[in-house]
């Protein structure tokens, strides 16, 4: 997969449909020559000399094309490191010195190149891990002060791309806001820079970490040349994707260079996060798949990436944050006729007060049970639930804390905030300062202590407020580091924790969908999608989450709910609608247990039993776009098992007109030599299926069709 030419200095990268090269010229720099479509030839690639050649009158210089762009020397690209020296340089000069190729792993091999700058005893190494059957190469790297005096890096990003010279290339965002995350744009690349970004010290939602890029913008949901992209973090981060006025396209990113500065002292390292990029030429939709696929592999807990989702309900639907140890055990019996798996209770188990206030929250910090509402502690509710076969998860919001609590009381150093400012609250929160190694391990330890005493399978981490201008550690610190030892900290608290317990569920929650990034996927095993519950949304916001995250981690507490299905646009939707839309994820249910009617309990039960008959194959399976809702009055998505031997259609209408139905619907991902069995349609042939298509039948306003499909032997 990794090989070294010695005499021609030239590295080749292969996956199963890419090539990746760069080769090491006579000045010492290493220099990229290709990425994208698969060649064995190694006389295919264009020469450093040809690369030059960018008009027919002049040419640029060399640098121009460096694997790893540093700072200075004139160059029109895009710097992926900046630093200063002691005397007050600011340039880099990186040039090859070694190399190492590591034994192949997990069907994966490692390259490390190091490269130095030719006056300054400063290293750089470029990792490359190549993973040949998803057509991934992640990237990252190390920069070590191997001098005696103090360097101060300014910018380090972890990786940079020069793709093939082309006329046009498309760019796939999924952007939003709270409650319209994912939202899929799409724009030609014009000369100039579109910079994607967050600096609030959330992964998004204003962008998502990922993005997909097609050559001659042509590329479809089932075919076309498309190169895709993900950071592997969750703080501040910078992607910029750049055409030049020589139809160069650069693409470069990593952590923010906002509010950052990283002090190398004598014999220190900084790592960065990893640059995941992959290439395929079966469309979006193939782009799409192998992220997930590498989601599984390669980034997720076996456990988590395994997992077929538990039906869930969440109290809160039934009492919102109104909760007590009597209400809770009232209603167990109920969620366990219902067939519910993991019972979860939201908001109102800390601080004081009875369940009619809002002094839980003066707990936040603390964390210790309200022993108004819960006076036995929370084990009994734990050992009613497990006696009944059931699953217990609270929630937690580790990153607030209350201008009220004691924690604020003992430690006031211990949160975000300027000394010369008053401490900036959001209602009744203001953020613990994670960057304080002392007080990241008081709150991991708190964290463990609450599973360990009351036996929890699953936990709900939410952030809702973001750091940003807050950011600030007392004491002789270095005030443009703490963004990056935030997200640094609370990983090592994550880690921590599924290290402990490696089954349990940890949901990531940031305002809903604000940190759905790979970075906390290593821990997680469901995400809130969002908190926007409507299932018409739900439509736009999951097609575009399913490019990014696994779709079975589709978490939240309402899915099929009376009250925040309705919250968002004030629309009522029937339940079969919301169940539905709810099986393409992780199915919750947040109806009101106290006021829900016989003939709504038996309706209900007729969804959970058919989750649970689909799910493997659904959260399990393989994910389809078939037909966008973002382009017709109707969506259409496919869940396929990875044998092809079961397949679930979901199809759902919006506002369709004039009693038409949809066209022809051509399903994909089939065996096309076998023949199956359809529900409804008895049977029909896998290259039928896929090339003739099927008709179904939707009308008007949220109609919806689920459709079991099963190879016959």
């Amino acid at each position: 997969m990794i090989s070294f030419d010695e005499s021609k200095k030239l590295f080749v990268l292969q996956t199963m449909n890419s090539t990746y090269a760069m080769a090491v010229v006579e000045s010492g720099e290493l220099i990229h020559l290709h990425y994208g479509a698969k060649t064995e030839c190694t006389a295919d690639f264009p020469t450093p000399e040809e690369l030059l050649t960018v008009t027919t009158l002049s040419v640029t210089e060399l640098q121009d094309n460096r694997e790893y762009v540093d700072w200075g020397r004139g160059s029109y690209l895009e710097p992926s490191i900046k630093c200063n020296f002691s005397d007050g340089t600011k340039d880099l000069w990186l040039k090859y010195k070694s190399h190492e190729i590591l034994p192949a792993e997990n069907g994966t091999q490692i390259l490390r190149i190091t490269l130095k700058d030719d006056i300054w005893p400063f290293e750089v190494v470029l990792r490359y891990r190549v993973i040949y059957d998803l057509d991934i190469v992640e990237r990252n790297v190390v920069v070590t002060n191997t001098g005696n005096d103090t360097v101060k890096l300014d910018r380090v990003y972890s990786a940079g791309m020069i793709l093939p010279r082309k006329d046009t290339y498309r760019v796939t965002t999924f952007c939003g806001g709270w409650a319209c995350e994912y939202q899929k744009k799409q724009q030609v690349l014009e000369q100039g820079q579109l910079l994607l970004r967050s600096n609030s010290d959330w992964s998004g939602p204003e962008f998502a970490p990922f993005f997909m890029l097609d050559e001659n913008a042509d590329a479809t949901e089932r075919s076309g040349a498309v190169y895709f992209g993900s950071l592997v973090w969750s703080g501040n981060w910078k992607v910029h994707i750049i055409k030049d006025c020589y139809n160069r396209t650069n693409v470069c990113g990593g952590i923010s260079d906002f509010d950052f500065e990283w002090i190398l002292a004598p014999g220190d390292s900084f790592e960065t996060p990893v640059f995941v990029w992959g290439y395929t030429e079966g469309g979006f939709g193939d782009a799409g798949r192998k992220t997930v696929e590498y989601e599984r592999k390669h980034i997720m807990s076996p456990a988590d990436a395994s997992r077929v989702m538990p039906l869930v309900y969440n109290a809160y639907g039934t009492f919102f944050s109104q909760i007590s140890e009597k209400k809770i055990m009232s209603i167990i019996d109920t969620a366990h006729d219902l067939g519910v798996e993991l019972f979860v209770m939201d908001s109102g188990w800390t601080g004081t007060g009875d369940d009619t206030t809002f002094e839980y929250r003066h707990g936040f910090g603390d964390w210790t049970v309200n022993p108004d509402r819960f006076p036995a502690g929370l084990r009994a509710i734990s050992d009613a639930l497990h006696e009944r076969g059931m699953k217990y998860g609270i929630w937690m919001e580790p990153e607030a804390v209350h201008p009220k609590s004691n924690l604020i009381k003992e430690h006031p150093e211990w949160i975000h905030c300027n000394p010369s400012r008053e401490p900036v609250e959001n209602g009744f929160r203001y953020v613990f300062n994670f960057a304080i190694d002392e007080a990241a391990e008081y709150m991991t330890n708190k964290i463990i202590k609450l599973v360990e005493d009351y036996n929890l399978d699953y936990f709900k981490m939410d952030f809702c407020q973001n750091v940003q201008t807050m950011a600030y550690r007392t004491g002789n610190y270095n005030q443009k580091d703490i963004h990056v030892r935030h997200i640094q900290n609370l990983y090592k608290c994550y880690e921590t924790l599924k290290k402990r317990f490696p089954d349990i569920i940890v949901e990531n929650c940031a305002s809903g969908g604000y940190r759905a990034d790979m970075g906390m996927l290593r821990f997680s095993g469901r995400m809130n999608r969002s908190d926007n519950q409507d299932p018409y949304d739900i439509l736009k916001i999951h097609e575009g989450y399913s490019y990014i995250m696994d779709p079975k981690l589709a978490g939240g507490g309402c899915h099929v709910s009376d009250i925040y299905t309705h919250h968002m646009n004030a629309r009522t939707s029937p339940m079969k609608f919301q169940a539905y839309v709810a099986m393409m994820g992780s199915m919750a249910i947040g109806k009101n247990l106290n006021e829900i009617t016989p003939e709504e309990t038996e309706e209900l039960k007729i969804y959970t039993k058919l989750y649970k008959e689909i799910r493997e194959t659904v959260h399990l399976g393989d994910f389809y776009r078939i037909a966008s809702p973002l382009e017709k009055t109707y969506a259409i998505f496919e869940s396929v098992s990875k044998d092809k031997s079961k397949a679930v259609v979901f199809a759902f209408s919006q506002s369709m007109n004039f009693a038409k139905m949809p066209e022809l619907i051509c399903l994909d991902g089939l065996d096309p030599d076998a023949m199956y069995e359809v529900e409804g349609y008895g049977q029909r042939s896998g290259k039928g299926l896929m090339n003739i298509g099927i008709q179904i039948p939707l009308r008007g306003d949220m109609d919806c069709r689920i459709i079991k499909i099963n190879k016959i032997n």
